[in-house]
């Protein structure tokens, strides 16, 4: 594949509150050649990013970030030859918490993932994702408060 234009991974999905802990989705990675291939790029590629922790709903934590996606995967002999930055995607940010425990950020994505081999030239940056941040959680009695003065 060549290609003059941005890559990018998909963004992860957010977690589903019904679920006890609903985890972000991770995000994609920009580039994957599972067992062959060769990508020629001329600008940058990006990981998605990880999707939002699930709110955690009273008496329930709240769920951990997704794991940001990376730059880069090769897990067979695969080249990339790529002329700008390699950046992991950005960790998803932990889900708020009434009650108890708030969600940990997810981890940032890696720049480059050689699981089997391969070979990248690069002459730009490359750099893992940033950690995602993490959730709060609501003091009961901040929850009392809030629960006293809302309608219905």
């Amino acid at each position: 594949m060549n290609n003059t234009g941005l890559i990018s991974g998909g963004l992860g999905g957010v977690g589903d509150s019904a679920i006890a802990l609903g985890a972000g989705g991770v995000g994609g990675a920009g580039v994957v050649l599972r067992t062959a291939g060769t990508v020629i790029n001329f600008s940058n590629v990006t990981g998605g990013g990880g999707g939002r922790g699930a709110y955690g709903i009273p008496d329930h934590d709240g769920g951990r970030g997704g794991a940001g996606g990376a730059a880069v995967a090769i897990a067979g002999v695969g080249a990339v030859t790529n002329r700008g930055s390699l950046t992991g995607g950005v960790g998803g940010g932990g889900g708020f918490s009434i009650y108890s425990d708030a969600g940990d950020g997810g981890q940032g994505g890696a720049g480059v993932i050689l699981s089997a081999g391969g070979s990248i030239v690069n002459s730009g940056m490359v750099g893992g994702g940033a950690g995602g941040e993490g959730g709060y959680a609501a003091a009961p009695a901040a929850w009392a408060w809030l629960w006293e003065r809302t309608p219905g």
